[in-house]
Order: structure tokens, then C-alpha cells, then sequence
């Protein structure tokens, strides 16, 4: 994962970078320097990231299910 695909994320949840931090689980200052490359970003992060976003994408699809849900049964 590169700085600029970490940025996405968090710009893509519309979260501050230390709500990004707890919701990884890292340290503030740790996150200011993966995002500006001083440090790398560890896989455990990357992999942490992508099941965040594997936890965002399930709520989605079970909240799409739900609303479909109650279409048919109004139907």
C-alpha cells in the first residue's frame, strides 16, 4: 500500500486522520508517517485497511438488500 492509496481510503470514509488512526488501531504520529512516506506502511496496516473496507462494503450491500427487501414486501 502507498501513502497515496492510504489517503484515499481515508478520504473515501470522509474521517479525520485520527479517526483513520483508531479505526487501524495505530498510533496518530505513526499514521502522519506512513502518509508522508517517512515510514512504510506495514502489510498488518494494508491488510487492516482492506478488511475495513470489506466491513464498509458488506453494511452497504446488506443496507441494499434490506431496502429491497421492503419494496417487495410494500408491493
Amino acid at each position: 500500500m502507498t501513502p497515496s492509496e492510504l489517503r484515499l481510503w481515508i478520504d473515501s470514509l470522509g474521517i479525520s486522520d485520527t479517526e483513520a488512526a483508531r479505526r487501524i488501531g495505530c498510533h496518530r504520529n505513526a499514521l502522519a508517517n506512513w502518509l508522508t512516506g517517512r515510514s512504510t506502511i506495514p502489510r498488518y496496516i494494508a491488510l487492516a485497511v482492506a478488511a475495513l473496507g470489506q466491513e464498509r462494503a458488506k453494511a452497504r450491500l446488506i443496507a441494499t438488500l434490506q431496502e429491497m427487501l421492503a419494496t417487495l414486501k410494500s408491493s
